[in-house]
């Protein structure tokens, strides 16, 4: 695992959260943000799915959205 994916899985929290039938679950969390709708039964399944994302696409994306923000505040 590179440097890179090393802090983008440091961004992400795993919490484990009961459901209204009192049933185990895990969710993601980024912040006080919930990072995905999914749910998951167990931690490791929440943490291959971090694992299993391209965290280089994800900081391209993050890098066009603020230049773009920069852009409108300066037009």
């Amino acid at each position: 695992m590179t440097e890179r994916e090393n802090k983008g899985k440091d961004l992400f929290k795993i919490i484990r959260t009961t459901t209204h039938e009192e049933q185990e679950e895990y969710v993601i969390v980024i912040g006080k943000h919930l990072a995905t709708e999914a749910r998951f039964s167990t931690r490791e399944e929440a943490e291959q799915f971090i694992e299993s994302k391209d965290y280089d696409l994800i900081w391209a994306l993050m890098a066009a959205l603020i230049d773009a923000k920069d852009v409108r505040e300066l037009s």
